[in-house]
This record gives C-alpha cells, structure tokens and sequence, in this order.
C-alpha cells in the first residue's frame, strides 16, 4: 500500500484545496488518496541534481505540485494557496502484513514497523527489536558491557 508521509520538518498538513479532493473519514485512506493524487498529478518532475539552476521556490512559484527525484525516493512539494507556505511529501510503499505505525522525528515521519521478540510465552510479554537495538549501550546494557570489560 502506498501512503504519504510528511517528509518535511513542522509536523503532517494538508493543503486545503487536496484535502478536498482526497478527503476520507479514515485519516489512512486520507493518506492513501494523497499518495495516488500525487503520483498521477504533479506539475512538473526534476532531478535532484540539476535543481541548483532554478530555485524551489521559483520552481513553486509557477506550478503547483512538484516532484523532485532524489537518489532514494521522489519528494512532493506543494504549494498553499494564498500563502507563502508549502508542504513536502514522500511516499512509501508500506508492507501492510506487518505491523507499524507513523514514526516522528522533529515533525518529519518515517514508516517504522514494530518487530518484536516474546521473552515470556505465559504472559505473552514482548520487547520491540528496535527498542533492543536502540537501547543496546545504555543504561544497565551499558553498565554490564563496561564492568564486564573493566575486569
């Protein structure tokens, strides 16, 4: 399933004008419809590279919605009406057989699936892998690692 994702820094919005066309009372489908608009309608498609010839904000300037291929994925910048303010989106192809959730980091998300190991089968108790890997040296992780070396 392919979704939209708010690829810029402030936190997810939608310009008024495509939250009326993509409009949903499942705020997923909402994302969804974002995703398939975009794909089907942007303005005008550059490379990355050859973006320092004309400024994004020029390039915003005279079309709507613009595509912009980056070595890892396309980003979508749009434009407000009346507004200086613009949007930025990607799209990401989610693995819907897992599970996952939005993932935050100063306003920008990332799709972020939650793997997880059972540690006890009678409580059906689990940690995420993430939070394993996130929290390997820290905290009494880190105190073992360092007292088991220091000896």
């Amino acid at each position: 399933m392919k979704i939209a994702i708010e690829s810029g820094y402030g936190g997810f919005k939608i310009p008024k004008w495509l939250l009326e066309k993509c409009k949903d009372e499942n705020f997923l489908k909402v994302r969804v419809n974002i995703a398939k608009y975009l794909e089907e309608n942007f303005d005008k498609e550059i490379d990355e590279s050859k973006l320092y010839s004309e400024t994004l904000e020029k390039l915003l300037n005279e079309n709507k919605i613009l595509k912009i291929n980056t070595k890892h994925n396309s980003v979508y910048f749009i434009k407000e009406e009346d507004s200086n303010t613009r949007c930025e989106f990607t799209i990401e192809d989610v693995d819907t057989k897992r599970p996952w959730h939005f993932g935050e980091y100063d306003g920008a998300e990332f799709v972020e699936y939650l793997d997880y190991e059972v540690v006890d089968k009678e409580f059906n108790y689990c940690k995420l892998k993430e939070w394993i890997k996130r929290h390997l040296l820290r905290g009494v992780f880190f105190d073992k690692l360092l007292f088991s070396n220091a000896t």
